[in-house]
């Protein structure tokens, strides 16, 4: 059924409320260009066009690495959503069909999919979103072979052995699964055996202990295989999430000689208070 259209009115609110949703993240994502633009700030030292797969990458980049900037951070859509949309329920956003781009009906396709250019392929367009495509698709790029190196100049081919590590560290493809096993793991699993231990009627080991579920509540994914979990740049802070584990390491690290100090002050009894654990940004 179709809803009364959200018209610009002449009051202001701190958030623009429809029939369903309070639309909070898009206003704490986003700025309107005379926020951006009016705010007496400097002259911006670096603009991004584009917040798509490889704008959002940039500009996250760009703000860590080069933190006296000021970075403008353009684009045509909006905010759609905070992570990949294989991550969420099955509501809906799809990617767009393929259509001949002389057909472009000029208004936006499942939400958000608009033809950018003209050509003679059929093409299902970009999403004019922040994230782009990034929050639709995933893909596969192996590092290049030296074969396939074996054509391109000494000196990019050798930048790229050297630097594909930092791109795959970035993207979370190397260490592999680190949520299960390397830096992370080790910070998460005692994390979790601990609230687990903290919290009642929760099974802490692996067994046929804890509750059964109806084999006909469990729902089988669609193609046979297990859920996919994607990621998007809308997700910009997770690399930042990454590199900050080193830091939560070591304040567990002197955490545990603060509580083993404590605790040979009282002859061996565990303290009862401990030091506050450091919030993970």
């Amino acid at each position: 059924m179709p809803l009364p259209v959200l018209n610009p009115g002449t009051s202001s609110v701190s958030f623009q409320n429809t029939s369903f949703s309070i639309d909070a993240l898009g206003r704490f994502v986003c700025s309107t260009w005379d926020e951006a633009t009016q705010n007496a700030g400097p002259p911006f030292t670096i603009v991004v066009i584009g917040a798509g797969m490889y704008g959002a990458y940039l500009a996250a980049r760009l703000f860590r690495h080069r933190p006296n900037a000021r970075i403008l951070l353009l684009d045509a859509g909006r905010f759609l959503v905070s992570e990949h949309v294989q991550n969420l329920a099955n509501i809906g956003l799809n990617v767009a069909a393929p259509i001949p781009p002389a057909d472009d009906p000029g208004v936006a396709r499942e939400l958000v999919w608009g033809i950018p250019w003209r050509g003679n392929v059929d093409f299902p367009g970009l999403a004019y979103c922040t994230g782009g495509k990034s929050i639709y698709w995933g893909g596969w790029c192996p590092r290049l072979t030296d074969g396939d190196l074996a054509g391109w100049p000494a000196a990019t081919a050798q930048y790229l052995r050297d630097h594909y590590i930092d791109v795959e560290s970035d993207t979370g493809v190397e260490p592999a699964t680190d949520f299960m096993f390397d830096t992370l793991g080790a910070v998460l699993r005692p994390a979790c055996v601990a609230a687990a231990s903290a919290t009642a009627n929760i099974e802490s080991s692996l067994g046929d202990q804890g509750v059964q579920v109806d084999r006909q509540a469990v729902e089988v994914p669609a193609d046979g295989a297990i859920s996919h979990i994607e990621a998007s740049d809308v997700f910009l802070r997770v690399p930042d999430g990454r590199a900050d584990v080193i830091d939560v390491v070591g304040d567990r690290r002197r955490e545990a000689r603060a509580v083993g100090a404590e605790r040979a002050k009282l002859g061996g009894r565990r303290p009862r208070s401990v030091p506050a654990r450091r919030a993970w940004r």
